[in-house]
C-alpha cells in the first residue's frame, strides 16, 4: 500500500508539472522554443506572422526577426519599417496581439489591452478574454519594439518611431584609457556610431559606481559618427562601469534597457592614486650661516610646515633631503633657515605669490640645486687675501684684524671677529673667500 500510494502521488506531481508547463504558469520567462509572435490586422491576424519582422527568431520553417536580448532586462525586440509601399508595413491604424505557444496552439497565450503612444512603456494583460492592442504607423517611419520577457504573466512593451532605420553603437574609447586613471582625472568616452543617426535618436553614456544599483545617465554630444560624454572624477578605489546606448526618449530613469535601441558593450576601469615618487630637494649655503635649528623645506605637501622636513648636508655647501610626492601633481615650496623662511626671490622658479613651484612628474627626480633665497645656482666665491703692512708700528698684544662686510660668511662689520696672521717683515694678513664680482669696504684694527 505504502509502494502503490508513492507511485500514485508521484504520478500526480508529474502530471501537475505538466499541465503547469503546457499552461505557460511556472516559467520566469516564456519558453523559448516557442518564442514571441506579433499577429495582428497588418497580417490578416495569421499566426504564425508571415511577415518577419513580426515572427520569432525561433518559428519555422523560416526564423524572423523578432529576437531575444538577454544581458540585462530579458526581452524581444524587432525593428520594422514603414511605407504606402516597398516596406515591411503600410503605415494605418492596427491591432493586434502579442502570442506566445507551441505550433499546435500558437494562441496558447496571449497579451492584449494595450494602447500604445510612441516612447512609453505600455501595460499588457494575458489571458485569452483580454482586448487587442491598438497602434498608430506614420508611412516613412521606422519602428522598434522591445517587449519585457515577464513570463506568462503582465508585462510592458514599446514602441520607438524614428526617420530612418536605428544606428548601431560600433565601439567606445576613453582618455585616460583604463589603467591610467586617478582619482583626479575626467573620463572621456567616445561613442563611435555605425552612421549618423535620425534626429529622433540620442546618444547616451550610463555610467555606475556600484553594479547599477544606482547609475548615472549622460546626453552625449557631438556630430556625424562621433560622439562623447565625460564621466567626472571618481574617488580612489571606484570601479566604474558604463555603456553607451541610444533611445527616442527622454528624462530616463528607469527600464533603461527596454527605452534603448543599440547598446555598446559594456567597458569598466578602476579609479586608482599612482604611486607617489621621490623627489629631491637641493639648496646650496654657501653664502649662508646654517642657523644651529637647522635648515629645512616647507610646502603645499606638509602644510608648510617650518620644520616637517629637514634638510642634511649632502656635500660641500649643499643641503638635500628626499620626499614621496604624488604624481602629476604641482607644488609651492621655500627653503627655511632656522626659522627664518627665504624672502625676495626672484626669476623663473616661483609663481605669482613668491614660492617656489614644481610640477611633479611620473617618476624620481631631482630638482636642481639653487642659492638660498636665489632662483640660480650660487656665484662660485674665490679666495682674496688681505695684508697690512705694520712696519713702523707698534702691533698690540692684541692682534692685528679687519673687519667689513665680507658676505654672510663673515660677521659684519665686527671688530676683533676676524684675525690677521703675522707673515714675518711685518706683514699681517688673511685669506677670506668671497663672491666673484662682488666689492668690499674694510678697516684694518689694532686694538690696544
Amino acid at each position: 500500500m505504502i509502494t502503490f500510494f508513492t507511485k500514485n502521488v508521484a504520478r500526480t506531481l508529474l502530471l501537475a508539472l505538466m499541465l503547469a508547463c503546457a499552461s505557460g504558469t511556472s516559467f520566469a520567462q516564456i519558453w523559448p522554443p516557442e518564442g514571441l509572435n506579433m499577429p495582428g490586422a497588418w497580417d490578416s491576424w495569421s499566426n504564425y506572422p508571415t511577415n518577419v519582422a513580426l515572427r520569432t527568431e525561433t518559428s519555422t520553417p523560416t526564423p524572423g526577426r523578432l529576437a531575444v536580448i538577454s544581458s540585462g532586462i530579458r526581452r524581444y525586440q524587432t525593428n520594422f519599417s514603414v511605407a504606402a509601399s516597398g516596406a515591411d508595413l503600410v503605415g494605418g491604424n492596427y491591432q493586434f496581439k502579442f502570442a506566445a505557444g507551441p505550433p499546435s496552439n500558437p494562441w496558447g497565450n496571449a497579451w492584449g489591452n494595450g494602447n500604445f503612444s510612441m516612447n512609453t512603456l505600455t501595460n499588457l494583460d494575458i489571458g485569452g478574454g483580454t482586448g487587442n492592442n491598438n497602434i498608430t504607423l506614420t508611412n516613412g517611419k521606422h519602428y522598434t519594439m522591445n517587449w519585457r520577457d515577464n513570463g506568462y504573466a503582465n508585462t510592458q512593451a514599446i514602441f520607438m518611431e524614428t526617420s530612418a532605420a536605428p544606428i548601431t553603437l560600433a565601439s567606445t574609447s576613453q582618455s585616460p584609457t583604463a589603467g591610467n586613471v586617478t582619482p583626479s582625472d575626467d573620463v572621456v568616452v567616445t561613442i563611435n556610431l555605425s552612421a549618423s543617426k535620425s534626429s529622433e535618436e540620442i546618444v547616451y553614456l550610463r555610467y555606475s559606481t556600484d553594479s547599477y544599483a544606482t547609475s548615472t545617465m549622460v546626453t552625449a554630444t557631438g556630430s556625424g559618427t562621433s560622439y562623447s560624454a565625460t564621466i567626472p572624477a571618481q574617488p580612489d578605489g571606484s570601479t566604474i562601469q558604463y555603456y553607451a546606448m541610444t533611445s527616442t526618449a527622454s528624462g530616463i530613469t528607469a527600464d533603461y534597457d527596454m527605452y534603448s535601441l543599440s547598446k555598446s558593450a559594456a567597458q569598466s576601469y578602476a579609479s586608482a592614486a599612482l604611486p607617489p615618487v621621490n623627489i629631491s630637494f637641493r639648496v646650496d649655503m654657501q653664502n649662508e650661516t646654517v642657523a644651529p635649528a637647522g635648515l629645512f623645506v616647507s610646502g603645499s605637501f606638509n602644510a608648510w610646515s617650518a620644520t616637517a622636513n629637514p634638510l642634511t648636508l649632502i656635500s660641500g655647501t649643499t643641503y638635500g633631503t628626499t620626499i614621496a610626492l604624488a604624481q602629476g601633481s604641482t607644488i609651492e615650496y621655500k627653503f627655511v633657515n632656522g626659522s627664518t623662511y627665504e624672502s625676495g626671490l626672484s626669476g623663473g622658479c616661483i609663481n605669482g605669490s613668491g614660492n617656489r613651484v614644481y610640477s611633479v612628474g611620473n617618476s624620481d627626480a631631482t630638482i636642481s640645486s639653487s642659492c638660498f633665497a636665489k632662483c640660480n645656482a650660487c656665484v662660485a666665491k674665490v679666495a682674496t687675501t688681505f695684508r697690512v703692512n705694520m712696519n713702523g708700528l707698534t702691533v698690540s698684544a692684541n692682534g692685528v684684524h679687519v673687519a667689513g662686510d665680507f658676505g654672510s660668511n663673515y660677521p659684519q662689520w665686527t671688530p676683533g671677529a676676524i684675525a690677521l696672521t703675522n707673515q714675518g717683515g711685518g706683514i699681517y694678513a688673511t685669506t677670506l673667500y668671497a663672491r666673484s664680482g662682488s666689492g668690499c669696504t674694510l678697516q684694518v684694527h689694532q686694538w690696544q
